[in-house]
This record gives C-alpha cells, sequence and structure tokens, in this order.
C-alpha cells in the first residue's frame, strides 16, 4: 500500500502575500450574528506568517470577532498602530520582525501599550516564554494550543480591559 505523497508544493517568498480566503458563517450563524445589531464584535489582529494557522486560527474565531491579519511583524505594527485592534495574537518567529520585537514595540507605544497581546509559538523552552513575557505578552500558548485555552485567555483578556475601561471612566 503506497500513499500518494509528492514533494511538490510551491516555495512562497517571505514578503509575498497570501490571499486569505473570506469565511463564510452557516445560516444559524448569520442569523444570531444578525440579532446583535447593538454590540460589536471586538477587532482581533493575528500577526502568523503561516497561512495554515491563520485560515484556522480565523475558523475558530470568526464568530466572536472581526479578524485582521497580517503576514510579519512589521506589517502587524503598522496594521495594530492603524486600526488600534482590541487583541492580538502574534507568532513569534515570522520574517522580517519577530514576535517578540512586535512586542516590544507595540508595549513601549503610548498608543498600543494597553492592548493585551497573546504570543503563540512552537519556541517552547522556560527562556523563550519568560522572553516573551518580559516583553510584555500577557500570555504565552505554545503550539500545538488547545482551542479551549485560547478562547478562554482571549475572553478573560477582553474582559480585564473592559472592567478597567469601565473603572477609570466611571472615576473621570
Amino acid at each position: 500500500l503506497a500513499f500518494p505523497i509528492q514533494n511538490k508544493a510551491a516555495l512562497v517568498s517571505p514578503t509575498e502575500d497570501y490571499n486569505f480566503k473570506k469565511l463564510r458563517q452557516s445560516k444559524d450563524l448569520e442569523a444570531a450574528a444578525s440579532n446583535l445589531t447593538n454590540q460589536e464584535f471586538p477587532i482581533l489582529l493575528i500577526i502568523e506568517d503561516n497561512a495554515d494557522v491563520t485560515y484556522y486560527l480565523q475558523t475558530c474565531l470568526q464568530h466572536q470577532y472581526q479578524i485582521l491579519t497580517s503576514r510579519n511583524g512589521k506589517e502587524g505594527i503598522e496594521k495594530a498602530l492603524e486600526t488600534l485592534p482590541d487583541l492580538i495574537i502574534s507568532d513569534v518567529m515570522m520574517p522580517v520582525m519577530d514576535g517578540f520585537e512586535v512586542c516590544a514595540a507595540l508595549k513601549e507605544n503610548e498608543r498600543t501599550s494597553h492592548i493585551p497581546i497573546i504570543l503563540l509559538t512552537a519556541k517552547a523552552t522556560p527562556e523563550d516564554k519568560l522572553t516573551g513575557l518580559h516583553q510584555g505578552a500577557d500570555a504565552y500558548l505554545i503550539k500545538p494550543f488547545e482551542k479551549a485555552e485560547l478562547m478562554i485567555r482571549l475572553n478573560n483578556l477582553l474582559s480585564t480591559r473592559k472592567n478597567l475601561q469601565e473603572k477609570f471612566s466611571n472615576e473621570a
């Protein structure tokens, strides 16, 4: 028994843009989303150079977030400054600028320092995790990750941010 496996994948340049497919919601979820007219979904920026990981994250999160994507750290920082998302998920190992540099740059910038950042990476050593947390990451998840853990962390970060906004707006 032989499997028809071939090593003929197309090479993609790190600077070439991917054309991500627009994900479609099911009829039931479209109906549920249309009932949420008073509530906007939070904006989530995914900074990830792997198209498969980005697609998986989009499929998992498309019903709870408005999703923006970026393929490298430099572009991710530009998009974060332009859109000021509610949350950011970033890979660590990327071309142009790695996730540690992205995290440090966004946390040092007054306009983006408040945005929660989750580093999602295959770099699993304790030293890597400490480096990510030292750069200001709010969470550090190792690939392969549990979808449920990612969802809980995203929800907790959003909830904490919302509570802080309410507290400071009431004090003003």
